[in-house]
């Protein structure tokens, strides 16, 4: 299974370099199946994204051997884009059946989901299996329009190999400022030849960085800048950094990659003094999966998504296994495979503190 989830990686990386040649998002990658058994689907961001929409479609094949998925990547501005363009041009046409949405934007942004996308309140799911707080940032009124996924916590990923050379651990990161952060960052660098993050320069990653910290760390080689997805992607698969800011959807590049296995460990993020405790934690809200108005198959839409992500605790123990993808699942907090240790995260209880890291960030966020 990593095998295929390592495949599903380098393709996305090729992918990304076809999207800025803009060869995709053609009219062949846009809009529905006319085939009564297929849908299509848009994701955009990491690998694990595709690879849980092609175990979904695996399992729903076990009953439904005719059903077939059309899966595309795209960057989440081209699909922010042909929404608002779809939005103002009252067109959908060029919609698929099924996106995935990032929560904060559908929040912010879609003034009336109603003319984009189905209400999935309609749709047979149990909404009660899911994070409640999750699933406001998609709601309106009465009506749910997206199913809720990843809850996109934020974390400091850390290798505590390279720290143990350089005389720290990882609760000497924990809780504390981006001073320090720098200060313990020239050491490692000095001790072991060793930068100590990457940063896409246009992330939300940088905008977290007070800029005269993350210039002294530039200049003096601590960070990693690079412009891309496909540059932060083959940083993070590589040996070029002892430690990553991201939410939890990096989990499968690293997980894939096998590189540091064991040595990776989790903390909260560094924080200007001025913020105070919530400071140390983030959440870009996630993402879910919607059906859009434009899906003329919305009942097959329902069934599927109420069969695999609206019911499968499977299918998220899955996830979690192969993808490192945690979902917003409630059943999934009651297994072992959710609870116990990881292995390849140094044995920490990773997800449980994923959960509490979120929690605290959706606090600081209503303060």
């Amino acid at each position: 299974m990593k095998k295929r989830l390592l495949a599903l990686v380098t393709a996305m990386i090729l992918a990304l370099s076809l999207e800025a040649c803009g060869l995709l998002g053609t009219e062949e990658a846009q809009g529905t199946s006319e085939d009564e058994n297929t849908l299509t689907v848009w994701c955009w961001g990491q690998s694990s994204w595709q690879f849980a929409m092609e175990e979904a479609e695996s399992m729903y094949q076990e009953e439904h051997p005719e059903f077939k998925l059309q899966i595309t990547e795209h960057s989440w501005e081209d699909i922010q884009g042909q929404l608002r363009e779809a939005a103002e041009s009252e067109d959908v046409t060029a919609l698929p059946d099924i996106l995935l949405i990032r929560d904060l934007e559908f929040a912010e942004e879609t003034d009336r989901p109603e003319e984009l996308f189905a209400d999935l309140s309609e749709s047979g799911m149990d909404f009660t299996q899911f994070d409640g707080q999750k699933m406001q940032q998609t709601q309106e009124g009465d009506s749910q329009y997206g199913l809720p996924m990843d809850q996109g916590t934020m974390v400091l990923m850390m290798r505590t190999d390279i720290l143990e050379k350089a005389g720290y651990t990882i609760d000497d990161f924990t809780n504390i400022t981006w001073e320090a952060f720098e200060e313990m960052g020239r050491v490692v660098l000095e001790r072991t030849g060793q930068p100590m993050l990457v940063v896409r320069t246009d992330s939300r990653q940088r905008e977290r960085i007070p800029d005269a910290v993350y210039q002294a760390m530039k200049d003096e080689g601590v960070v990693i800048e690079v412009e891309s997805e496909d540059q932060y992607l083959s940083a993070v698969s590589g040996e070029d950094t002892a430690a990553l800011m991201d939410d939890c959807e990096i989990f499968a590049e690293l997980m894939s990659g096998d590189i540091g296995a064991g040595n990776w460990a989790l903390t909260n993020l560094p924080a200007e003094t001025e913020q105070g405790d919530g400071g140390h934690y983030d959440t870009d809200g996630g993402c879910s999966w919607a059906v859009t108005v434009n899906c003329e198959k919305q009942d097959l839409a329902f069934d599927f998504l109420n069969a695999t992500f609206g019911s499968s605790t499977e299918l998220y123990e899955t996830l979690l296994e192969d993808a490192g993808l945690p979902g917003s699942y409630l059943p999934l907090r009651q297994t072992q495979t959710y609870s116990g240790p990881q292995e390849f995260f140094s044995n920490q209880t990773i997800y449980i503190l994923l959960t509490d890291f979120n929690e605290k960030a959706l606090q600081a966020k209503q303060q």
